[in-house]
């Protein structure tokens, strides 16, 4: 029997969360909203920590990823050269096979880390937070579906939705996700 239970690691809210949470706060109005979530930041040292910490690894994330699709894209544009060129296919296409080997063990996890470097806990965790922002993706798009089949193509959603309409129809969409 152990003395002692770990206790779960909290989930630390996104930056998408606490902006959803600012906005309700500040009934839908931009600027009250931002102004109401770095207040709250600026209190919490820690959550600030973590959402800064967080903002910049997914846009750290985001820029290798686009010059991965854009190494790749390159790749097949040199083979396409080549085959055009005369070059032996089988070479062309073995080359390019074994560069997009090469540049899918180079997808890069939180930390730095290269796939094909990684542990299994390590792509573990790479997977939770790809699915959290799945999840969280999957939330807004049918929050957003839903707002679109409520107002006609030539009315804004403020003159057909209020804020509490808003906040329902995503509080559904976070249910049935």
């Amino acid at each position: 029997m152990e003395a002692f239970k770990i206790a779960e690691e909290e989930e630390k809210p996104t930056l998408a969360q606490l902006a959803r949470e600012a906005a309700v706060e500040a009934d839908w109005n931009t600027n009250h909203a931002s102004a109401v979530l770095f207040g709250r930041l600026s209190r919490d040292k820690a959550l600030l920590q973590s959402v800064v910490q967080d903002a910049v690894y997914d846009a750290v994330h985001q820029h290798v990823e686009e010059a991965m699709r854009h190494r790749r894209v390159t790749l097949i544009r040199q083979v396409q050269a080549e085959r055009q060129a005369g070059v032996d296919r089988k070479g062309a296409a073995l080359a390019l096979a074994n560069s997009i080997a090469a540049s899918l063990f180079d997808f890069p996890l939180a930390g730095g880390v290269k796939l094909g470097d990684a542990t299994g806990e390590q792509v573990a965790e790479a997977a939770r937070r790809y699915s959290a922002q799945a999840s969280d993706m999957s939330i807004k798009g049918a929050w957003l579906h839903t707002v679109a089949k409520r107002v006609p193509p030539d009315k804004r959603v403020r003159d057909v939705c209020t804020a509490a309409d808003l906040d329902t129809l995503l509080q559904k969409a976070q249910k049935n996700v």
